[in-house]
């Protein structure tokens, strides 16, 4: 809940002192030293603070990590744009569905994500259970 606070704010921020449209969220894309591939976890930093907001680097690491929507390890332009329609409370109706969804048809949330691992090391075709889980086995066991 943290880190949607955290991307809450930024996101009034940039509508305060910038604006609300698809034009100026490029414009504070481009500011914030987009290359072609798009914003990096230290480039999101630093343009951040080049345009004045008041951050810690902990702080925009989880504000990237929810931009950061295929875990690719840059924030996109189009990410980028998906700050416009954020909303927290839609974020938290959407992971209490998801719960209700790993109680009732995976086992619950233990259950769900042991299964999300077992999927994950039979696409890897690893020997043992990883660790973490892919957006790809989650989305084959869901």
């Amino acid at each position: 809940v943290l880190a949607l606070r955290r991307l809450e704010h930024f996101q009034g921020w940039l509508f305060e002192g910038f604006g609300r449209t698809t034009e100026v969220f490029r414009k504070v894309f481009k500011a914030m030293g987009a290359t072609e591939g798009g914003l990096s976890l230290k480039a999101f930093f630093e343009g951040a603070q080049a345009l004045g907001y008041p951050c810690e680097m902990r702080v925009m690491r989880s504000v990237f990590s929810l931009l950061d929507r295929n875990f690719d390890g840059e924030v996109s332009a189009r990410e980028f744009q998906k700050l416009l329609e954020f909303n927290s409370e839609d974020v938290l109706r959407e992971v209490e569905a998801l719960k209700r969804f790993a109680d009732t048809m995976l086992g619950g949330a233990e259950a769900a994500f042991a299964k999300f691992l077992e999927r994950e090391r039979v696409l890897q075709g690893l020997p043992a259970s990883p660790k973490t889980t892919s957006y790809d086995a989650f989305h084959r066991v869901c």
